[in-house]
């Protein structure tokens, strides 16, 4: 089964499988496909408004959305490896017929990647070291019975109970080298390199007909990129 919107597929794992929310706006009751647990296709309506847009990947390999407005409508669809999706900034353009939908998409992805002049600061740390640790390992031993050495028989009287032998007991140290994590600080220099993505898109009925949705999100995220870092002590 072919499925509805792989731009969208395209979009979540352009930012790195990541959940992404926009504004989606349909301007006429929409009809979407939705792949339900079994396989099946069942048919999913969106009645014209405004929604907030959320989007992620789930374990099964689908993309799942939910439109969240007067109504919220939860699809889920597959992506097929046919479609080639996007993995850059560009136009982008999918017919009716090759999504398998009611509607050609058509749109187009920007990012724009700053970065911050160089910081420095402390943090924390961890680094491995092997040491040599000993302990002391002890064993016992029974002690021996003690044996008669006349076999005779003796009269029988009565006998005070015997206090039970002690063990012998031999200790000795066994060592080894063993792996220690020990933690720190360590001082460093870095940037923090921001990413901003834009995707808008529409939907058009079939053959270049009337728009019927639109779309923009956009997505930030951060990373931390060092040029330097001391030794952690």
């Amino acid at each position: 089964m072919k499925s509805f919107l792989p731009l969208l597929g395209a979009l979540v794992c352009f930012t790195g499988c990541m959940d992404y929310d926009g504004s989606f706006r349909a301007n006429e009751k929409l009809k979407f496909k939705h792949s339900t647990v079994f396989g099946n296709t069942k048919t999913k309506t969106l009645r014209p408004g405004r929604y907030n847009t959320s989007f992620e990947v789930t374990s099964g390999g689908k993309l799942k959305f939910t439109f969240r407005g007067e109504d919220t409508v939860e699809v889920k669809v597959d992506i097929p490896d046919h479609i080639e999706l996007p993995t850059q900034d560009g136009s982008f353009f999918y017919m009716a017929e090759e999504t398998g939908q009611n509607y050609d998409i058509q749109g187009n992805l920007n990012s724009e990647y700053t970065s911050s002049g160089i910081r420095s600061g402390v943090e924390s740390c961890s680094y491995t070291t092997v040491e040599r640790q000993c302990r002391r390992v002890c064993t016992e031993t029974p002690a021996p019975r003690p044996t008669r050495r006349d076999p005779a028989p003796r009269p029988t009287r009565p006998t005070r109970p015997t206090r039970p032998v002690p063990p012998r007991v031999s200790c000795r140290n066994v060592c080894n080298n063993v792996s220690v994590i020990r933690y720190g600080n360590q001082n460093v220099r870095y940037r923090i390199n921001y990413t901003k993505k834009v995707l808008d898109l529409t939907m058009n009925k079939r053959n270049g007909g009337a728009q019927v949705a639109n779309y923009r999100g956009l997505e930030q995220s951060s990373s931390k990129s060092y040029t330097y870092r001391g030794r952690c002590l």
